[in-house]
């Protein structure tokens, strides 16, 4: 199966991702970061994005079945899409930062939640999962807030039997305990593989890395990479396993 993970700015660089996506239909997985669906926004640097590009991808993706999860009503979510040729056992979501409809008054940091699906292929079931991890003004270094919500990621992946991923924009640096946390038991692929950076050229800030996929030890990477294409300030991850 195939996978793609990707920040995708609320769909700001809307034809460049369209034909992205066209070009990668045969993907089995999206898992998707920063979505609006017919949404609005309150926070300043969001007003130029698509508050209508949920639905745009799901025109695009029409062999895939699209699920949006909202971290604030109305607002910010992330959303998966997943091949209609597979067989879905069970979905859902938990939030581990804060809680339904909790934002700052100053448009800061919202909710975050977990998004995931229980999908089988053949005679093997996994469970693929991602989140937007929390951000902050101070960088992508270890706050207690990172720290608790890298443990409720932890304790719903130890939750779960079989095979599993799960997937990201993280906003958490490579060598941070947040990350570590993540790690037991868990093969990290970026490090693994000497990823340097996962963001695009439009992201002109020092710190390169933010995005990440971890697997199961029983999952079998058949190809990690991170993709070229410039759809976003973050770039695609691609995972080809079984």
């Amino acid at each position: 199966m195939k996978l793609i993970s990707l920040n995708i700015l609320g769909g700001k660089i809307f034809e460049p991702l369209l034909s992205f996506l066209h070009d990668n239909s045969d993907t089995d997985i999206f898992c998707f970061q920063e979505v609006f669906n017919e949404g609005h926004s309150i926070r300043p640097a969001t007003k130029s994005w698509r508050m209508d590009i949920f639905p745009k991808i799901s025109e695009a993706l029409s062999d895939h079945e699209g699920f949006f999860c909202y971290e604030q009503e109305n607002e910010e979510g992330i959303a998966m899409f997943v091949k209609k040729d597979l067989i879905i056992k069970d979905k859902g979501w938990i939030f581990v930062h804060k809680w339904k409809n909790e934002i700052e008054a100053d448009g800061g940091p919202l909710s975050r939640v977990l998004q995931w699906v229980r999908i089988k292929k053949g005679d093997r079931e996994y469970t693929i999962s991602h989140f937007h991890g929390l951000w902050h003004r101070s960088g992508k270094d270890d706050i207690p807030e990172r720290i608790a919500q890298s443990e409720k990621v932890k304790s719903f992946l130890d939750s779960i039997s079989g095979p599993k991923i799960v997937c990201g924009d993280l906003n958490l640096n490579p060598k941070s305990k947040s990350l570590e946390i993540l790690k037991k038991g868990m093969r990290e692929l970026g490090t693994e593989n000497n990823i340097q950076s996962t963001r695009s050229p439009l992201y002109l800030k020092e710190d390169k890395h933010a995005d990440y996929i971890f697997v199961s030890k029983d999952i079998r990477v058949k190809e990690f990479k991170v993709l070229p294409d410039i759809v976003s300030d973050h770039l695609p991850l691609y995972l080809e396993f079984n």
